[in-house]
């Protein structure tokens, strides 16, 4: 696994090789036992587990230095197929997340749009990059109030094919109550 560092619009990362040849074949044949969405502009996710996945993601939380306690914190997988002309508004992730990685397991399309944070008018939520399209690795970030982001299929003629993976806080430890996840 190889991971390469963005500062720009804000901290994010790149990921390679996080799932092997052997492991990419796997997953697809995973794909195949879900239902498709729509022919065009329709996204559909599925919670998984998955034993290698959750091993491979805590590797990379490792090697990110992030902290995380399994009794504070919580690991959730989604394989997205998303069709054709689909579009994602841009947004920060909710602040229960901490870390959201996406795995590209479609052969083509292309990454998550990361925008400026700057509030002028003028430059309000600018695109200013797109993450590489990687199989069998992705791209990721820690959640901030900065980090402005969206997804689309809208150059696609393919279905999109992703897994999400995220880490969340289990606790408001403001108020020592538990989530409903």
């Amino acid at each position: 696994m190889r991971i390469i560092h963005f500062n720009e619009p804000w901290k994010h990362f790149e990921v390679y090789d996080f799932i092997s040849n052997n492991e990419h074949k796997e997953i697809k044949k995973l794909f195949k036992t879900f239902p498709d969405p729509r022919p065009t502009n329709d996204r559909i996710s599925h919670k998984i587990e998955n034993k290698m996945l959750r091993e491979r993601f805590i590797e990379l939380l490792r090697l990110l230095n992030v902290k995380w306690n399994e009794n504070k914190h919580s690991i959730h997988m989604e394989l997205d197929k998303i069709s054709p002309k689909f579009k994602f508004q841009i947004h920060t992730d909710i602040w229960t997340k901490v870390l959201s990685l996406i795995i590209h397991i479609s052969e083509t399309g292309h990454g998550t749009r990361l925008y400026s944070s700057h509030k002028s008018f003028d430059e309000w939520r600018t695109l200013v990059r797109t993450m590489n399209w990687t199989p069998r690795g992705g791209g990721g970030f820690l959640r901030t109030d900065e980090t402005y982001h969206s997804f689309d299929t809208i150059e696609d003629n393919m279905m999109r094919q992703t897994i999400l993976l995220t880490l969340r806080q289990n606790k408001n430890w403001i108020t020592g109550e538990d989530y409903i996840i």
